[in-house]
């Protein structure tokens, strides 16, 4: 029965004039909902336009987002960059060179004693080879010594030592001034002067071009001293203008000086007034505990500063021509009171040989002096015999210059040492 109803064409037309209303309806009714959805989403985009002008305008405030869904919003927008990131293809890393050689460096220990190279540094020997060297520090930080010490690399040259503080052995050359003896000092500082206005006259008549002069070499130990005692009143010399003569002009006729005090100041050096004249030295040595105090005030560096005080001996020096700072380094073995070398005739020109402990031998240092026992004379009624007075005497000193080694009266020291020389002719005292 269904296949008849199915093949009547008259049920066939019904069922199409249904099937198309059908169609019409439900056209008309997504057509309505269509339209509502588009009025809907116009008038939301409408409001929204609206909105957003009025807030560019001032009229109206943006509501502000959350916080926290502020952060959340990150926080997933971190996450998904992230994830992304991770899945991305990352071509492979080029492969690295080898860090360590393949032949090792030989080992090198570490020397405590050299300062870093960024530091400079000057051998105490070089400094005993210029002329002017001021050497400052406090009692007992070893400025005696170190002029001893230089003045043993000029030993075959002319060194007189002015020392109100002498004291038998203290200087391996001739010394004047000793036991306070101002008016011996006076004259020696008087005979200093016209010593080099006559080698001035000498260059002025030709007799010696100018570095030609034989070297003379004057100290001057504890020199605030001698300035503040010979000051151009009670005695007709001043010191410091003494000193500022030499500095200043000795240099051209072969006149040296080496000077030790206890600080650098004008009123030190007897030079008031005269603060440039400093420059006039070649080389100032701050030891101790003026390297803290005067060298910080011209300017040393805090890192040489530092690194003198590794040292064993705490010394810097100052080139104060060139404004350059070093790290002093005692090269030279140091000369205590007593010690002293010569070259002699009987050994190679240019070897070391001690001369006879005479007098009573210090031990001195820089940290300060303490002495042995007096040393047993040696063999003879003054304490030398003649081997020895020949020895210095071939090698250069002069009878004045013995007879100041050896003991009694003036005359008869003398006479000592022309009985062993076998020497008729008489000795002109200084």
């Amino acid at each position: 029965m269904t296949l008849d109803l199915l093949s009547n064409p008259l049920v066939g037309l019904v069922a199409l004039v249904i099937a198309g209303a059908i169609i019409r309806v439900n056209r008309k009714l997504l057509s309505k909902a269509w339209w509502q959805e588009d009025e809907r989403m116009y008038h939301m985009g409408f409001f929204e336009h609206v909105k957003t002008q009025l807030t560019l305008w001032g009229f109206t405030s943006q509501e502000p987002e959350p916080l926290s869904v502020r952060i959340r919003r990150e926080l997933e927008q971190a996450r998904s960059n992230q994830r992304s990131e991770s899945t991305r293809p990352v071509a492979p890393a080029p492969r690295a060179e080898p860090v360590r050689d393949t032949t090792r460096a030989s080992y090198q220990p570490i020397n405590l004693d050299t300062p870093p190279s960024s530091i400079q540094t000057i051998r105490l020997s070089t400094i005993a080879q210029e002329q002017n060297v001021l050497v400052t520090g406090p009692k007992g930080s070893g400025k005696t010594t170190i002029l001893r010490t230089i003045l043993n690399q000029r030993i075959q040259t002319e060194c007189i030592a002015i020392d109100p503080h002498n004291e038998p052995g203290k200087w391996p050359c001739q010394s004047v001034g000793g036991g306070l003896d101002w008016t011996a000092i006076s004259r020696a500082l008087g005979a200093m002067t016209k010593g080099m206005h006559d080698r001035f006259q000498q260059l002025n008549q030709g007799v010696l071009k100018s570095g030609c002069f034989p070297q003379r070499t004057f100290i001057a130990d504890e020199f605030l001293a001698i300035t503040q005692e010979l000051d151009g009143r009670q005695y007709p010399i001043d010191a410091g203008k003494a000193l500022i003569s030499r500095l200043t002009q000795g240099r051209k006729v072969g006149e040296c000086v080496l000077i030790a005090a206890q600080s650098d100041t004008v009123q030190s050096l007897g030079i008031k007034g005269n603060s440039d004249l400093k420059s006039c030295f070649d080389y100032l040595i701050f030891l101790g505990g003026n390297i803290a105090t005067r060298a910080k005030f011209h300017g040393c560096p805090d890192d040489v500063a530092q690194e003198a005080f590794r040292q064993k001996r705490p010394s810097v020096v100052w080139h104060p021509e060139r404004n350059n700072w070093y790290v002093l380094l005692h090269d030279l073995e140091p000369v205590l009171e007593g010690d002293m070398s010569i070259v002699s005739s009987v050994v190679p020109i240019g070897s070391q040989e001690p001369v006879p402990d005479i007098m009573p031998k210090n031990t001195g240092s820089e940290h300060g002096n303490q002495y042995r026992e007096p040393a047993e004379p040696v063999p003879g009624a003054d304490g030398m015999d003649d081997e020895i007075i020949k020895a210095l005497h071939s090698s250069g000193w002069s009878n004045n210059r013995i007879a100041e080694r050896m003991k009694g009266r003036r005359e008869d020291r003398l006479a000592r040492i022309r009985k062993a020389l076998a020497d008729d002719v008489d000795v002109v005292s200084e």
